[in-house]
């Protein structure tokens, strides 16, 4: 073979290399992704939890469960969320 078919199938192979580490990060970065929403998931999940624990250990003292529940709500940083475990908490004195 000559120098010059050499040279095509090292190009060929370094395309190939390339196009394979861009899938490999594509997947990464796809994987990276799932696992923050679940990861987030978990949290809101453990949060609801952790409200309605409150709630039911307030012994019918909603003042302090709300006092709690807008503790959570700054610590986590989810205001939609919250806010309507809140309203419904309000609703239901």
């Amino acid at each position: 073979m000559q120098f010059a078919d050499w040279k095509g199938i090292a190009e060929l192979v370094g395309i190939v290399a390339i196009v394979a580490s861009l899938l490999f990060v594509g997947l990464q970065l796809k994987q990276s992704h799932e696992i923050a929403l679940a990861t987030q998931y978990q949290s809101r999940a453990e949060a609801a939890v952790n409200l309605h624990l409150a709630s039911i250990e307030a012994d019918s003292n909603r003042l302090t469960a709300i006092q709690y529940f807008r503790f959570v709500r700054r610590s986590l940083r989810l205001p939609f969320f919250l806010r309507s475990i809140i309203q419904v908490a309000r609703c239901q004195k």
